[in-house]
Protein backbone atom coordinates (compact mmCIF):
# COMPACT_ATOMS: atom_id res chain seq x y z
CA UNK A 1 0.00 0.00 0.00
CA UNK A 2 2.94 2.35 0.75
CA UNK A 3 4.55 1.96 -2.83
CA UNK A 4 0.62 2.59 -4.41
CA UNK A 5 0.83 5.90 -2.74
CA UNK A 6 4.51 6.65 -3.35
CA UNK A 7 3.47 6.12 -7.80
CA UNK A 8 0.28 8.13 -7.19
CA UNK A 9 1.83 10.91 -5.49
CA UNK A 10 5.04 11.33 -8.06
CA UNK A 11 2.09 10.74 -10.84
CA UNK A 12 0.60 14.06 -9.35
CA UNK A 13 3.55 15.87 -9.33
CA UNK A 14 4.41 15.02 -12.77
CA UNK A 15 0.96 15.78 -13.63
CA UNK A 16 1.32 19.37 -12.14
CA UNK A 17 4.48 20.19 -13.45
CA UNK A 18 3.22 19.39 -17.27
CA UNK A 19 0.07 21.60 -16.48
CA UNK A 20 2.65 24.28 -15.36
CA UNK A 21 4.53 24.12 -18.24
CA UNK A 22 1.36 23.92 -20.25
CA UNK A 23 -1.11 26.17 -19.22
CA UNK A 24 -2.67 28.29 -21.79
CA UNK A 25 -3.25 32.00 -21.72
CA UNK A 26 -5.74 35.23 -22.62
CA UNK A 27 -4.46 35.35 -26.29
CA UNK A 28 -4.68 31.63 -26.55
CA UNK A 29 -7.76 31.48 -25.38
CA UNK A 30 -9.04 34.58 -27.36
CA UNK A 31 -7.26 32.60 -30.80
CA UNK A 32 -9.67 29.15 -29.49
CA UNK A 33 -12.63 32.05 -29.13
CA UNK A 34 -12.15 33.50 -32.39
CA UNK A 35 -11.73 30.03 -34.41
CA UNK A 36 -15.23 28.84 -32.74
CA UNK A 37 -17.46 31.05 -33.18
CA UNK A 38 -18.89 33.32 -36.10
CA UNK A 39 -17.47 36.24 -37.62
CA UNK A 40 -20.46 38.85 -36.82
CA UNK A 41 -19.65 37.69 -32.83
CA UNK A 42 -16.33 38.04 -33.30
CA UNK A 43 -16.13 41.74 -32.39
CA UNK A 44 -18.11 41.84 -29.15
CA UNK A 45 -15.02 39.10 -27.09
CA UNK A 46 -14.87 40.34 -24.00
CA UNK A 47 -12.40 37.18 -22.06
CA UNK A 48 -10.97 37.28 -18.43
CA UNK A 49 -8.55 35.00 -17.07
CA UNK A 50 -8.98 34.01 -13.30
CA UNK A 51 -5.61 32.07 -12.53
CA UNK A 52 -4.95 29.37 -10.35
CA UNK A 53 -1.69 29.33 -8.96
CA UNK A 54 0.46 26.92 -7.05
CA UNK A 55 3.49 28.52 -5.25
CA UNK A 56 3.49 31.61 -7.62
CA UNK A 57 3.35 28.99 -10.79
CA UNK A 58 0.11 29.28 -13.19
CA UNK A 59 -1.14 25.85 -13.18
CA UNK A 60 -4.32 26.38 -14.47
CA UNK A 61 -6.85 29.24 -15.78
CA UNK A 62 -10.52 29.58 -15.49
CA UNK A 63 -11.77 32.37 -18.13
CA UNK A 64 -15.26 33.80 -18.54
CA UNK A 65 -15.94 34.73 -21.88
CA UNK A 66 -18.68 36.82 -22.80
CA UNK A 67 -19.85 38.08 -26.28
CA UNK A 68 -22.70 39.40 -28.13
CA UNK A 69 -25.55 37.22 -30.64
CA UNK A 70 -27.35 39.06 -33.04
CA UNK A 71 -30.57 37.88 -33.84
CA UNK A 72 -32.43 38.24 -36.72
CA UNK A 73 -35.77 39.31 -36.14
CA UNK A 74 -38.73 40.20 -39.07
CA UNK A 75 -41.60 42.52 -38.69
CA UNK A 76 -44.27 41.47 -40.58
CA UNK A 77 -47.26 43.66 -41.17
CA UNK A 78 -45.47 46.99 -39.89
CA UNK A 79 -46.60 50.12 -41.68
CA UNK A 80 -45.22 53.81 -41.78
CA UNK A 81 -41.59 54.55 -42.43
CA UNK A 82 -39.92 52.03 -39.97
CA UNK A 83 -38.36 49.17 -41.66
CA UNK A 84 -37.24 46.22 -40.66
CA UNK A 85 -33.45 46.97 -40.88
CA UNK A 86 -34.37 49.37 -37.84
CA UNK A 87 -35.07 47.05 -35.66
CA UNK A 88 -31.70 45.46 -34.06
CA UNK A 89 -31.61 43.03 -31.62
CA UNK A 90 -29.22 40.88 -29.28
CA UNK A 91 -28.22 38.63 -26.52
CA UNK A 92 -25.31 38.53 -24.49
CA UNK A 93 -23.58 35.35 -23.90
CA UNK A 94 -21.72 34.15 -20.98
CA UNK A 95 -19.17 31.37 -20.93
CA UNK A 96 -16.79 29.77 -18.92
CA UNK A 97 -13.60 27.70 -19.89
CA UNK A 98 -11.30 25.96 -17.79
CA UNK A 99 -7.84 25.97 -19.75
CA UNK A 100 -5.69 23.06 -18.64
CA UNK A 101 -2.97 21.53 -20.69
CA UNK A 102 -3.22 23.46 -23.62
CA UNK A 103 -6.68 23.04 -24.22
CA UNK A 104 -10.09 24.84 -23.20
CA UNK A 105 -13.15 23.17 -21.88
CA UNK A 106 -16.05 24.72 -21.36
CA UNK A 107 -17.56 24.36 -17.75
CA UNK A 108 -21.30 26.23 -18.50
Amino acid sequence: MKKFFSWLGTIIIIAVIVAAFTAPGKEQCNQYMAKKMKPETHSSLTVSETPFKLLGIKIFSFYSVSYIVPLNISVAGQTGTATPAAFKAATMTNETYLGLYNSFWKIQ
